[in-house]
C-alpha cells in the first residue's frame, strides 16, 4: 500500500511535505558520507603509491642531487623561474622603485598635514587660554589688539605702561636723530629690537675679563684684610 497516496497530486499536507523532505535529506547525507569515504580512501591509495615509488627510486634521486652534480637541480631552476631579465629586469625595478618613492611621498606629505594641523590647533588652544584669561583690549585708544596677561597695553604699547618692569624701548637713535619706540625686554645686550639688531654691537664677556675681574676683586679683598690687620696693630 502507498504512503502517499496523494503524492502524484501534487498536493501534500504540511507533516506529508516534511516526511518527503526529511527523506530527501536524509538520502543526501548518505550520498555525502559515501564519497567522503570514496575521497579518503583514494587519498590514502595514492599515498601508498607514492612512498612506493619513493623507496624504489630514492638511491637514483640521492645521488643526481650530491653536491658534485651541481647542488639541487630543481631549487635552481625555481629560483630562476619567471624571473625578468635585461631590458624587462630593468623596467621592473624602475616601477618598483616609483612605487616606493610614491608610498612614501604619500606618508610624508600625510605627517607634514597632521603636524601643521597639530601645530595650528595648539595655536588656537592657546589664543582661546588668552582671551580666557584675559580678554580686556589694550587701553591705547584706536587699538584692539588683547593685552597682555596681568597688563592694561598689548605688545606694542606695552612701554606706555608705566607699571611693568619688564620692557623698555629700542635704544637705536637714526642718523637725523630719529629713535624706535619699539619694545624690547630689558634682559637683551644691547637694548636693540629684532629691525635694528645688525646696527649694534653685542657684548659678550670673554673667559679673560670674567678671570681678570675675578682677579681684582680678591686683590681687594685682601688689601681690605692687609688695612685691618694694620689698623689692629696701631692699637
Amino acid at each position: 500500500m502507498d504512503n502517499f497516496p496523494l503524492d502524484s497530486a501534487g498536493v501534500w499536507t504540511e507533516q506529508e511535505a516534511l516526511s518527503i523532505y526529511k527523506g530527501k535529506m536524509e538520502r543526501l547525507r548518505m550520498l555525502y558520507m559515501g564519497q567522503l569515504s570514496r575521497l579518503g580512501y583514494l587519498l590514502q591509495e595514492r599515498r601508498r603509491r607514492f612512498l612506493q615509488e619513493w623507496q624504489a627510486v630514492g638511491g637514483a634521486r640521492e645521488k643526481a642531487l650530491l653536491p658534485s652534480e651541481g647542488g639541487n637541480k630543481h631549487d635552481i631552476a625555481y629560483r630562476c623561474y619567471r624571473k625578468r631579465t635585461l631590458e624587462q629586469g630593468l623596467l621592473e625595478r624602475k616601477q618598483k622603485l616609483k612605487r616606493v618613492t610614491a608610498t612614501l611621498d604619500l606618508y610624508t606629505k600625510k605627517e607634514l598635514k597632521d603636524t601643521n594641523r597639530s601645530h595650528y590647533q595648539h595655536l588656537v588652544k592657546l589664543q582661546q587660554q588668552l582671551k580666557a584669561n584675559n580678554s580686556t583690549p589694550c587701553t591705547t585708544t584706536g587699538c584692539n589688539q588683547l593685552s597682555l596677561p596681568f597688563a592694561a597695553k598689548c605688545s606694542k604699547h606695552i612701554v606706555e605702561d608705566s607699571k611693568q618692569q619688564l620692557y623698555t624701548s629700542c635704544s637705536y637713535t637714526g642718523p637725523n636723530g630719529t629713535t624706535c619706540n619699539n619694545p624690547v625686554p630689558k634682559y637683551l645686550e644691547p637694548l636693540l629690537c629684532g629691525g635694528h639688531w645688525d646696527q649694534g654691537e653685542v657684548v659678550i664677556p670673554s673667559d679673560t675679563e670674567s678671570d681678570s675681574d675675578h682677579d681684582d676683586d680678591d686683590n681687594d679683598e685682601r688689601k681690605d684684610d692687609d688695612d685691618d690687620v694694620k689698623v689692629k696693630n696701631e692699637n
